[in-house]
């Protein structure tokens, strides 16, 4: 009997030292020193607890912190939580030892330390830090529930809200799962790696990451190549349904109303932190389709665009249809050479049909290139209203004014005028007839509105059999050349129009206009006000007879001199009136009438 009472004290005793050991050893000053030492060491923080731990053994022995400080030993970050959870090993906690086995974070508030988002030069090693604490979260299982994310001190609203994730881990295996709010977005996000020392450059292995949101998701499945931070190749795709809204989103202004709606980019190739390579791009903007090669470099002190892209159908008209709200931002009067040296660009588009507007190219290419604030752009030769055209533009850096030189050249050959596109709104409409021209142009500034407004084109446009729907010049140039002529029949057709023009902001000068009628020739020069549209010429209307004479004698040595006129009203509307001021002394008679006896 005495030796039955003995054992049942044993095991009474033993089992009042399970049960109440474990409690006296995770509550107290004792317990919550080591609760904020493994905290310490897990998250490399300063960890502060105000109060005592509370524990809980059943279902499973855990630990309640409240009212949890930690700050970052570099500054990165700081949190504050209501509660946190640590669940204990039962097994460790029999033998006097406490081991922490999994966290659960009630409403924590992130705050960022200041100049940590990854902006600046600094941005990579920033981008590496946060690897590295990501690397630190994922060494235990951890819960987060109804978190917030905030900036520096300075902010207020929150950068993303409702925070809800779990880390998980299975040997070096990890993995994230949950979601987020961005701004009035949720977004669901999950995150696998196959070596989570891979986030520290100190394995390779498969990586994953989704994140999907109802305006935009995207998508990494690849394999890092190695240790030592390689590169993750794989299949990348980026999707928008709304870039505008996307953009206002994430702090980005777009002035476009119609432009960048939905898009998409997806490829295989290579991603790390000094570069995107996708070797086989497919590209979708706004409807339009193209596939090549893309590059996104961040290894120099500009970022880098390099590409080749070909698509079948290229529509320009929404940001064309753009182009008037972003011509009136401030951007306009801002230093060139701080605008174009923000980046790099080397970026081919080929297109079999290339829409801008009302203007339709076809089997034609496109050149962009920006190095260190030289820009240039080329159209290569192109079908257009079953014609060739081409055009170039270059902006350089001018050393002597600091500011910048712009030239341009277009070039075009055997155009159908009816095909061209012309304002809805002239009146003088083509109705047949072809076309050539060429024309340059120069500008000097500081800013793009320098060079809008400080500009000089030279142009010269060679028109044969030209048929206008309107009866204008050619009806002016019979009824002065032949007193008398009835009324047109509202089209002026011309056998040959030629103009040599040098164009200015406000005013165009006409060096040389010829107008060749089945019957008169006139040729003009002087002024045209753009801000007006009227006409200011001065030239002299001749007999198709006499102009096949060169201006020279006719029969009987007479000289052929024509009348004279001036050029007033509009194009649409011309006015051809007598120059009195070149009519001197009396009155000349041809040797036709002094042969008829009068």
């Amino acid at each position: 009997m005495t030796r039955l009472l003995a054992i049942a004290a044993t095991i009474l005793i033993l089992g009042l030292a399970l049960f109440f050991g474990p409690r006296w050893l995770v509550t107290g000053e004792t317990a919550r020193l080591r609760a904020e030492a493994e905290l310490s060491d897990w998250l490399g923080a300063v960890v502060r607890l105000p109060t005592a731990p509370s524990v809980e053994l059943l279902p499973e022995p855990r630990l309640t912190l409240a009212d949890v400080r930690l700050e970052s030993l570099g500054g990165l970050w700081s949190v504050t939580a209501g509660r946190v959870h640590a669940r204990l090993d039962a097994f460790a906690l029999v033998f006097g030892e406490m081991r922490f086995t999994a966290f659960q974070v009630e409403n924590p508030r992130i705050r960022l330390g200041d100049g940590v988002l990854p902006t600046g030069a600094g941005w990579r090693e920033h981008l590496r830090a946060a690897a590295r604490e990501l690397h630190r979260l994922t060494a235990y299982p951890l819960t987060v529930t109804d978190g917030v994310l905030l900036g520096d001190a300075g902010e207020m609203a929150p950068l993303i809200d409702r925070i809800s994730l779990r880390f998980v881990r299975d040997g070096q295996k990890s993995g994230i799962r949950g979601g987020f709010q961005l701004a009035d977005q949720p977004v669901d996000m999950a995150v696998s790696l196959a070596d989570r020392d891979s986030l520290t450059g100190a394995a390779g292995g498969a990586v994953a990451l989704t994140l999907e949101a109802p305006l935009a998701s995207l998508r990494l499945d690849g394999e890092l190549t190695g240790a030592g931070g390689g590169p993750l190749a794989g299949q990348f795709a980026f999707a928008a349904s709304d870039l505008r809204g996307l953009g206002q989103r994430l702090g980005y202004q777009l002035a476009a109303e119609a432009a960048f709606g939905a898009g998409r980019l997806a490829g295989t190739g290579q991603l790390s932190l000094d570069a995107l390579t996708l070797d086989s791009a497919r590209i979708e903007l706004d409807g339009n389709i193209g596939e090549g090669r893309l590059a996104v470099g961040m290894a120099d002190a500009r970022p880098r665009l390099e590409g080749t892209l070909a698509f079948e159908r290229l529509d320009l008209s929404a940001y064309l249809h753009e182009a008037p709200a972003l011509g009136r931002g401030a951007w306009r009067r801002a230093p060139l050479a701080e605008t174009l040296r923000q980046m790099d660009l080397d970026l081919r588009v080929s297109a079999g049909d290339l829409i801008a507007g009302d203007l339709a190219l076809r089997r034609t290419g496109l050149s962009l290139l920006l190095r260190d604030g030289d820009f240039s752009f080329d159209l290569s030769e192109a079908t257009l209203a079953g014609g060739r055209a081409s055009a170039s533009l270059r902006a350089k850096p001018d050393p002597v004014s600091r500011g910048y030189a712009a030239t341009m050249t277009v070039l075009a050959e055997d155009l159908d005028l009816v095909a061209l596109p012309w304002p809805q709104q002239m009146e003088a409409r083509p109705q047949g007839g072809r076309m050539a021209g060429r024309g340059s142009g120069v500008a000097a500034g500081e800013s793009l509105d320098d060079l809008l407004t400080g500009y000089k084109v030279t142009a010269a446009i060679d028109m044969r059999q030209a048929r206008l729907a309107s009866d204008g010049l050619a009806a002016a140039i019979g009824r002065l050349g032949a007193p008398g002529t009835p009324a047109s029949s509202g089209r002026s057709t011309f056998g040959k129009l030629d103009l040599a023009l040098e164009i200015a902001p406000d005013m165009i000068t006409v060096h040389r206009l010829l107008a060749e009628t089945g019957k008169h020739r006139l040729t003009a020069s002087g002024r045209v006000s753009r801000s007006e549209g009227s006409l200011a010429l001065r030239g002299v209307v001749l007999a198709a007879a006499e102009d096949q004479s060169s201006r020279g004698e006719l029969e009987g040595g007479t000289s052929a001199v024509g009348v004279p006129v001036l050029m007033r009203g509009t194009w649409s509307e011309p006015l051809l009136l007598p120059d009195l001021t070149k009519f001197v002394g009396p009155p000349r008679r041809t040797r036709k009438t002094q042969a008829g006896g009068q």
